[in-house]
């Protein structure tokens, strides 16, 4: 692969990376703080 290939193709993944990334976070942030919380109730009750 030549120089410009391996540039568009780590370009493309970073932009696809970031995509899914904002999507996980638009998707999970209330899912993960729910899970953090009952994570966090269970250590707090338990000790």
């Amino acid at each position: 692969m030549n120089k410009w290939m391996i540039q568009t193709t780590i370009y493309a993944g970073l932009c696809l990376m970031r995509d899914a990334y904002a999507f996980c976070n638009a998707t999970a942030s209330f899912g993960f703080l729910k899970k953090a919380l009952e994570i966090h109730k269970k250590f707090t009750t338990h000790s």
